[in-house]
């Protein structure tokens, strides 16, 4: 990526191992001292740090990945990456139930005895907690995307989703 983007070395700097706490805040402002004009930070617990470091550094951008205070933080040197992993585990969970619909046509297991379990990660499920449940939708079986599955029973036909923003 470095050559693509035309860059040297001397253009790049990189803090490892980079703690959850007021380190991170330091590791930030340490490189807008250095002269970065853009910064990122790639952990959960970094956020409210790259925030404070943003107030101190208003001319340099800060982009924090998996984070959600951005917008509210009125900077408009800070921002929010992350991919729409809501999207792959949503075709997980189908995937899941296309194996479980397997399964109970190869005798392996009665549709009665079909379950499906998922681990989530615990900044997940933090982020998910402080996300508003009006962002939050309820999607009926019916609207589900139009792969063919067998009909639900009772408790297999919920699903939830992000709501898309209004544009």
């Amino acid at each position: 990526m470095k050559e693509a983007l035309g860059l040297s070395d001397d253009q790049i700097i990189v803090k490892w191992n980079i703690p959850e706490d007021e380190t991170a805040q330091d590791a930030a402002m340490d490189l807008a001292d250095q002269g970065c004009n853009i910064v990122f930070a790639n952990s959960f617990g970094h956020e409210s740090y790259i925030i404070e470091a943003a107030k101190e550094y208003p001319e340099v951008q800060f982009c924090h990945a998996t984070g959600f205070q951005a917008a509210s933080s009125g900077l408009p040197n800070m921002h929010n990456y992350f991919t729409s992993v809501y999207e792959s585990r949503y075709v997980s969970g189908v995937v899941a139930g296309l194996k479980l619909n397997q399964m109970i046509d190869e005798g392996k297991i009665t549709e009665d005895t079909a379950k499906i379990g998922y681990v989530a990660l615990t900044h997940m499920q933090r982020l998910s907690a402080d996300t508003p449940p009006s962002s939050w939708e309820f999607v009926p079986y019916a609207q589900a995307p139009p792969w063919k599955l067998s009909t639900p029973t009772a408790g297999q036909a919920l699903i939830w989703r992000r709501k898309r923003p209004t544009l």
